[in-house]
């Protein structure tokens, strides 16, 4: 799915924050990330000097294809821009400075929808525009209180151990749970940009931005057609490197099951990719 035409772009005011996760957004003294960022100024002094010449402008919408509206989207480096999408699911930021970044779509104040994150690249005088992100509901969720397996949507398994659990700078807590939803890869609109090869299997995870370490190991029985033997890329969107993390390899069995090679695994909640290369 791809819109074309980006209609009654909004003036967005932009927001610095820091690497915690907490933004100072305007009315009031609310620091809370998930709270609603509406009349907030960039009041990072140290910006101020660096030339904001880059821009980015997109679409997001919910499962039914309806416009998402005011979504938080967080364009995140050292610090974050935010910006709320409008009536038509539009958000734009009118000049940022060019540097690598990643890019999140919040629902803020309802944990029960995946947060779409990929990392991006802005350039000097260059305006990006993308198509249409849809946000989805997580279809599954558990509370991890002991290592266990845990299934996600659509077959896919994690070994999970909740002393394996850290709070990343943008997780909501430091609840020890997995929450997924598996989209498929040619409708979520999601930029995949420094993805080689073709995305198989494409989930959003939470709770959001945990970090896993030791990292857990994926498992279970996905039907994706593919022959025995035939080898995955795990790639995770990792918020610390503004890039795609190398999680290891899955190897495809009979009858679809998973095993991933031994000292590799899922590093963090956040987008997970399964890609044939």
């Amino acid at each position: 799915m791809r819109i074309r035409h980006l209609f009654a772009l909004m003036t967005t005011t932009h927001l610095v924050f820091g690497c915690g996760g907490k933004a100072d957004t305007g009315e009031g003294s609310d620091t809370d990330s998930d709270s609603d960022t509406d009349a907030v100024t960039d009041t990072d002094e140290s910006n101020q000097s660096v030339e904001k010449n880059a821009y980015l402008n997109g679409i997001v919408v919910w499962a039914d294809g309806s416009a998402a509206e005011g979504l938080q989207m967080r364009l995140c480096h050292s610090s974050c821009y935010v910006a709320s999408s409008d009536a038509d699911g539009v958000y734009e930021f009118p000049g940022v400075e060019a540097s690598a970044y990643t890019l999140q779509a919040v629902v803020t104040g309802d944990e029960t929808y995946g947060t779409p994150t990929t990392p991006i690249t802005l350039e000097a005088d260059t305006t990006r525009e993308l198509g249409a992100w849809v946000v989805p509901q997580f279809t599954t969720s558990e509370t991890i209180t002991g290592a266990s397996e845990v299934e996600l949507e659509g077959g896919l398994t994690v070994t999970a151990d909740p002393d394996a659990v850290s709070r990343g700078t943008y997780s909501v807590s430091d609840e020890a749970s997995v929450w997924s939803v598996r989209v498929e890869p040619d409708e979520a609109g999601i930029l995949l940009e420094g993805i080689e090869g073709t995305v198989v299997g494409l989930w959003y995870l939470g709770n959001y931005d945990l970090q896993l370490e030791p990292a857990w190991s994926l498992g279970g029985v996905l039907e994706l057609g593919l022959d025995a033997g035939t080898e995955l890329q795990v790639w995770t969107a990792s918020n610390a490197d503004k890039g795609w993390s190398d999680n290891g390899v899955v190897t495809v069995g009979e009858n679809g099951t998973l095993t991933q090679s031994e000292g590799v695994g899922l590093s963090q909640l956040t987008t997970l990719l399964l890609v044939q290369e």
